[in-house]
């Protein structure tokens, strides 16, 4: 039976929109990355794992409060709705288990490409860059996609992005819903995660890549095989203690976090569908609900 329905396209940021603050999960993930080619190159069988492993992070708080509430909402309400993510990450942290850990725990569907840093232009995100690709992939469910027209009609009227950082869509800042950002960031030590969770050897960090990369981003560990500071017991308890104060401030400003709770507030005031052919509206809306709580 062929479909003649046009869809709801709702393109979503990842970072800060659908989960908090990630940079101690990108940093995991390239981290695992090194490790499997540490293990491939030295013929190492067993447990290098590639892919992250963050459902217990997710569960704790990571994933914004209500994200699942809204995609099931928007999924009755609106019916042919498909989902993407465009996010600034990179691929390895973007392709590197995060999504699935994701769809796993919400029992949503993200259709693919995932599309990351590579389809920025000069570090800016643009709908131009795929609307062609989502048209592509969403043409065999949707057979009127074909048309010229429709896809214009699709592009005008059903089609969203959400982010945190305003105006960040270069060529299409009208499309875009702007979010507060959702700072939720949890501290655990890498190395002691990976070891433990994954099974991985205690020596592969003995390698001095990986050493490197720990050194670079300021990531506390302690091996007598790296820097004159990763040597240092003191300056290891110091940096962690450090990063867990810090994390935990960031995550104390995302109590009470309600942006996609309103959302469906502000989408759901009537029974007819409605456009978003006018995204301004509902960044209004939602700015004077945020206002109307702040100066009840």
């Amino acid at each position: 039976m062929k479909n003649n329905k046009l869809p709801y396209i709702f393109i979503l940021d990842l970072d800060n929109t659908i989960i908090g603050n990630a940079d101690i999960y990108a940093h995991e993930a390239t981290i695992l990355d090194f490790i499997f080619k540490y293990c491939k190159i030295n013929n190492i069988i067993g447990n290098c794992k590639k892919k992250i492993d963050i459902i217990d992070e997710l569960n704790e708080g990571l994933l914004r409060p209500y994200f699942s509430d809204f995609i099931n909402f928007i999924k009755k309400k609106y019916i042919d709705v498909e989902i993407f993510v465009y996010s600034k990450g990179g691929y390895t942290y973007i392709y590197g288990g995060i999504m699935e850990n994701i769809e796993k725990i919400t029992k949503i569907k993200f259709n693919k490409p995932y599309f990351t840093r590579n389809d920025s232009t000069n570090g800016y995100k643009l709908l131009g860059n795929i609307i062609d690709e989502i048209f592509i992939q969403l043409i065999k469910k949707y057979p009127l996609l074909k048309i010229d027209e429709n896809k214009k009609k699709v592009f005008n009227n059903q089609l969203v992005f959400i982010d945190d950082i305003p105006e960040n869509l270069k060529d299409y800042k009208e499309k875009q819903i702007v979010c507060p950002k959702y700072n939720y960031k949890p501290y655990y030590n890498i190395k002691e995660k990976i070891i433990n969770k994954y099974n991985v050897d205690p020596s592969v960090f003995d390698n001095k890549d990986i050493l490197d990369y720990f050194e670079k981003y300021y990531i506390p560990i302690y091996n007598q095989n790296g820097s004159i500071k990763q040597k240092d017991m003191e300056y290891f308890n110091l940096l962690q203690i450090k990063n867990i104060r810090h994390d935990e401030l960031l995550s104390n400003e995302t109590l009470n976090d309600t942006f996609f709770k309103d959302l469906i507030s502000i989408l759901n005031k009537n029974k007819t569908i409605r456009k978003f052919d006018k995204i301004d509206d509902i960044n209004k809306e939602l700015n004077d609900l945020k206002q109307s709580i702040i100066n009840p």
